[in-house]
């Protein structure tokens, strides 16, 4: 699949969408592991793929929330052959297309990072097996910076 994302990173189809629903301001999509994803509009559009909205080259944004349409509309979704999220918004009538991989990876709910956590003041280069701390662990971090040449992160991540 050579869909264009919003970053540089690759993302594996671990899961297909199996429906869409709209509710109100967002898109439900039911994944054949039986997980939702709550999708607002906003939040899709913001990231929308198509050349527009961000730059094919760069993966910047070429636009600002605030450059948005006030209010949005999705006519037409739809799930393609190879699992992608297709969908027009309303009312630009613009046809874009989601990296199933992409969305899954940065779904609301259970957002799932593609990198690992640096090790605590080693020196070592990070592992998979790094930890992530606890949402209220982190909410309650002291900044801490770099220290010398190697990465420090809050002693609660250790």
């Amino acid at each position: 699949m050579t869909l264009t994302v919003p970053d540089f990173d690759t993302y594996a189809v671990t899961s297909k969408p199996v429906a869409l629903a709209i509710n109100d301001t967002v898109l439900n999509v039911t994944w054949d592991d039986g997980h939702i994803s709550q999708l607002p509009f906003l939040w899709l559009r913001e990231y929308s793929p198509d050349p527009g909205t961000l730059n094919p080259a760069t993966r910047e944004q070429n636009l600002t929330v605030n450059e948005l349409p006030r209010h949005l509309g999705i006519e037409a979704p739809d799930i393609t052959v190879d699992g992608a999220i297709a969908l027009t918004w309303q009312p630009e009538n613009l046809r874009v297309t989601y990296h199933p991989g992409w969305l899954r990876a940065h779904c609301p709910q259970r957002p799932q990072p593609n990198y690992a956590l640096p090790s605590v003041c080693s020196g070592q280069p990070p592992t998979s097996s790094s930890r992530q701390p606890s949402k209220a662990a982190r909410l309650s971090m002291p900044v801490n910076s770099a220290v010398s040449s190697r990465l420090c992160i809050p002693t609660a991540w250790a």
